[in-house]
Parts: structure tokens; sequence; C-alpha cells
């Protein structure tokens, strides 16, 4: 049973230049930048990321759009540069890490009217006399407007412990946010040394938390928990307010396999031993079963567009569809018997951006429909203002921000 008994909280609103280091920025005040939506050109110079670290080609880049700052999640903490003004800034943990942890996807959210940019830190805490040393989860939040700590806190209770097992590396990850309720999930995957946190970030406490379970998805006031080991694994749904049950979900003895399929669903694949598979959407709000699709394995990564209501769910085998992201329904496929496989890079207001056989396509992302327009290289991630870029051919290299421009 979720439970936030035997929890300590501990926060302030330090300076805003504790924990930080920023570069010198430009003499000159730049000119607000001008938007495009969705863009098609990109500047062809561009800004060196500082950030590093051996990747596979195709691996999700830690990083978070706001504006014209890309933040980054890094093993120092987080990073900011701003591709306007090209201003770095630095800010760590208050206290020593506990665990070496995979860097993850920042979230952005809007707090009391100002929005700001959320990561954890996972906390070591040496004992002191009789006191044992314990660990505490603590939340930064960034003005995205400053770039500057907004407050940071801690939580601590006995499901918050941050232990590592040999040879795996855990992700420490807030999955989502829904109203003021942040949801952390930590672990190399459910098992004993995993667990689940909500924290508010109104009242900057702890509402409750769950031991041997990891988060998958956020959505309509509820999270989706992943739960056991092979042989006994269940996927069910909990209310973010209380940690209490929104829903019974999938229990199974065999194999099950399960991720984000947008705002509304999450994706189920079970497999009996000896039997069929089944490989269900299922509602976040109800646990109920959307239509039908033809995904053959759990995607590996889906991207939300909200002004399209579409999401884009891509596996690793080169399958990809677009989902209608309020009934779950299948808008189309690739690959098809006249069509080749896409390699999904980003999505945004209305454009896929994506490499078939290595060179940059675009595609509408209702129809999944070829667009005319020529591309001379598919960002990694993009906004209005900036794309991120990354050489396949040298995947250690720094990524490159660059500006849009049409």
């Amino acid at each position: 049973m979720a439970s936030a008994l035997g929890c300590s909280v501990k926060g302030d609103n330090p300076p805003e230049n504790i924990g930080s280091q920023e570069s010198t920025p430009t003499p000159s005040t730049p000119a607000p930048p001008q938007g495009y939506d969705p863009p098609l050109k990109f500047a062809t110079e561009g800004h060196d990321l500082p950030w590093s670290g051996a990747r596979y080609r195709n691996d999700p880049l830690p990083f978070t759009l706001e504006g014209t700052t890309t933040w980054m999640s890094t093993r120092e903490g987080l990073v900011g540069f701003d591709a306007v003004t090209g201003r770095t800034t630095r800010i760590g943990p208050s206290g020593a890490w506990a665990a070496a942890t995979v860097p993850s996807p920042p979230a952005v959210t809007t707090v009391a009217d100002r929005t700001v940019v959320l990561t954890a830190f996972p906390i070591a805490v040496d004992g002191k006399g009789t006191e044992r040393g314990h660990h505490e989860l603590e939340l930064l939040a960034v003005d995205a407007n400053t770039s500057k700590a907004a407050w940071r806190f801690r939580v601590a209770n006995e499901a918050v412990t941050f232990v590592t097992t040999t040879g795996v590396a855990p992700t420490l990850e807030i999955v989502g946010v829904s109203g003021t309720t942040a949801v952390i999930s930590y672990g190399p995957g459910p098992g004993d040394n995993s667990f689940v946190a909500a924290v508010d970030l109104a009242t900057k406490s702890l509402l409750w938390s769950k031991a041997r379970v990891t988060a998958v998805a956020v959505g309509d006031g509820n999270i989706a928990l992943h739960e056991g080991r092979l042989g006994d694994s269940k996927l069910y749904g909990v209310r973010a307010a209380d940690g209490q049950s929104a829903w019974s979900g999938v229990h199974t003895e065999g194999l099950l396999a399960v991720g984000p399929a947008g705002p509304h669903f999450v994706a189920v694949q079970t497999e009996r031993f000896g039997g069929p598979e089944d490989f269900p959407l299922l509602n976040l709000a109800t646990g109920s079963r959307a239509t039908k699709h033809s995904m053959e394995n759990i995607p590996v990564r889906c991207v939300d567009d909200p002004v399209t209501t579409t999401v884009v769910c891509s596996d690793a085998h080169g399958g990809t569809v677009g989902l209608d992201a309020t009934s779950g329904r299948q808008l189309w496929a690739l690959p098809t018997q006249t069509r080749r496989p896409i390699n999904v890079t980003a999505v945004w207001h209305g454009l896929i951006y994506a490499k078939v056989g290595g060179e940059p396509v675009l595609l509408d992302a209702r129809t999944g429909a070829d667009r005319p327009q020529t591309l001379e290289s598919a960002p990694r991630l993009v906004n209005s203002y900036i794309g991120v870029f990354t050489d396949p051919d040298a995947p250690a290299a720094s990524p490159v921000v660059r500006r849009t421009n049409g």
C-alpha cells in the first residue's frame, strides 16, 4: 500500500546563485528571436552543447527544449544553454550523490503561474552521532525565464533508498506531472531496488511513495505502475494525488513489456509461455482497452503532438504508427507494401522529422503522408526556435544546437 508514513521534508528557497555557475553573457542584448512553427530550415552554424557522453546513435537524448534554451541532465547536475545569448547555466545538487543514474530529460511545468524546469537528484546524507546515514530525494526547480534556481527541497522516508545493482544502471526520472503532483520513479525496472514517489510541488511535500515498483506513464490524474518480476508481473493504475487504486490493469505469469503511448494511454504487451500474445493500449483514466492497432512491439519512443492531437510511436524494429491522442485509434502505419520504414527523430506541431535510408524526410503527423518540402538534416529535438542535431557517424561527439530560420 502506498504510504507517506515516516516521511520527512526539508525545503528551502536558496539564493539564486547557490550551486550555479554561469558563463559570461554576450555584451549586447540580442533581439527577441523569431519563431517558425513548424520550422523547415535551420542555421548552418550552431553551438556545441556542453554535454558529452558515449551513446548509441539512436538513444534518446536526456534533453528538454524550452524557448531558446536546451536543458540537459548530466552526471554533474542540470545544465542549460541559451542559443541566443550563448549563456550556460549549471546547477548541481545541494549534497553528495547517493548513486550514479542514467540521465533522463528534465520536465517543464507550471507552478503558481511560473514556468519551471524540474529535475531530481539522489542525495546521500551522512549519519551524525547515533543517527544512521540515509538517502533523500531532492527536487530542483529552475525558472525557465531567468535560468535561476527558483527553489529546491528534499523528501525522505523508508521507500526512498537509492540502491544500485552491479552492472545495471538505474534511472531516476520525473515521469510526469499531474496538476501540481510530480511523479518520480527510480530503478532499472520493478524490483527490490526501485520506488515511486509523488511530490506536491505547491506545498513542497511528499504525498506518498511505494517501493518495488516503477512508474510507466502519468495522465488523466492517474499513474500506471509496473510491479513484479518475470513469472509474476502486473500493471495497474493508481491516483496521482493519493496513490490509491484507480484500475486493476493486467496481471500475467508470462512476459510483460510496458511503455507510454501518449498523454492518455499506456502500451502493454503480454505473452503467456506457449500461448498467444496480447498487446492492448490501456486508457490511463479507466484502464479500459482502446481500439486495435498494428504494432508488433512495444514502442521505444512515443512523441505527442498536441497541435494535431496525434501520438507518433516507433519500435526498435522499424515500425512506426500514428495514433489519435484522444481515442487511441490508429491513423496510419509504416512500413507498408509500397512505403519504406522511417527512423523518426522528432515531431513538432504537425510535422514528423525522420530519416529514410539515412536521408532526411518530412511527413504529416496526422496522416503519415510525405511532405513535399526538403530538409537538409533531421533534428533530434526541435521547437519553434531551435533544433538539436547529432552526427550519426560520431555518436560520442557533442550535440549541436542551431537556431531556426525558416
